[in-house]
């Protein structure tokens, strides 16, 4: 049962807390999950964007559940055409992480570059509101790539981010910190700690507006939880001698330190945190173990049926 708790996919837990609209109608047999996504892409179903993104999702879901690769097939050929349809880039990211799941158990190859290229281009668009959705569907592909064995294809997602350039501070802040902790989990310590790096440095040469150098304090603090402890003290120790590049905003003449408060909580919370590095080695074991096991039963059904 625990093991069973650890491989749970990251994207099992992104429907928890909030309502979904979309509800699977009931006694839908899995053989008609394809049939019924169709329905809800079609471009004359009225559905919103959120709806079509929980429908993907919870299609894909369903025919994953149940085992049969085929179905999982036939519910991706159904869901790739209607990705393009979702106009609002935050929820076709979320789609096509649902729809990254789906491709690495299956093992299409093709179909995974066309998703992964896809969410390139929305990191690209200038059309992208936030990076925040976008950060957690790369989050979730991640997971998938890493438990099915696709790190090359996670690597070139991650190259590719890398090199985007975000419409606003606060998404490259984001975007950088998702790039350096998934190399950081892939085992490319190297590049994470450049990228990493890159972003101290633009902090503490106050490349960042006041309110931007204070996320970027913070999203580099909650970054290193998956940093060894003596790089974490490295680098809060440069954190700490240029600690007076965090100000706050002028208000009524008056200057607040509210930012560098923060900044040193950040540190502290980082520092006493043991639960995430020891949670992605374990993570990482397991899912190097489960893709070792999978391939096994590959192995074994495909000697017995002969092929």
């Amino acid at each position: 049962q625990r093991r069973s708790l650890w491989l749970r996919t990251a994207a099992d837990e992104t429907l928890v807390g909030r309502t979904t609209r979309y509800v699977l109608p009931e006694g839908l047999d899995v053989g008609g999950l394809a049939e019924q996504l169709a329905c809800e892409l079609a471009p004359g179903s009225g559905n919103f964007d959120y709806v079509i993104a929980e429908a993907v999702d919870l299609c894909l879901r369903r025919a994953l559940a149940s085992g049969s690769d085929a179905v999982v097939a036939e519910v991706l050929a159904s869901a790739e055409p209607g990705l393009e349809g979702i106009s609002i880039l935050s929820h076709r990211a979320e789609a096509i992480a649902a729809c990254i799941h789906g491709a690495a158990c299956v093992g299409d190859d093709g179909l995974l570059g066309r998703l992964l290229d896809g969410l390139v281009a929305i990191a690209r668009s200038p059309k992208l509101a936030s990076a925040h959705e976008l950060a957690r569907a790369v989050e979730r592909g991640l997971v998938a790539l890493r438990r099915f064995g696709g790190l090359e294809p996670a690597r070139a997602l991650l190259e590719a981010l890398a090199g985007v350039h975000a419409q606003t501070s606060t998404d490259r802040i984001r975007l950088l910190t998702t790039v350096a902790s998934g190399f950081m989990q892939l085992g490319e310590e190297r590049t994470a700690d450049g990228l990493l790096d890159q972003l101290c440095d633009e902090v503490l040469a106050g490349g960042f507006d006041y309110v931007a150098r204070a996320q970027a304090g913070l999203a580099v603090a909650g970054a290193l939880r998956h940093w060894p402890n003596i790089a974490r003290v490295e680098r809060f120790r440069r954190f700490l001698g240029g600690l007076e590049v965090f100000r706050d905003t002028f208000t009524a003449g008056r200057f607040f330190e509210t930012h560098r408060i923060l900044i040193l909580e950040g540190i502290v919370d980082s520092l006493a945190d043991s639960k995430t590095r020891h949670s992605d080695r374990v993570q990482g074991f397991l899912d190097h173990e489960e893709h070792a096991l999978r391939r096994r039963i590959v192995s074994d059904w495909g000697e017995l049926c002969g092929r």
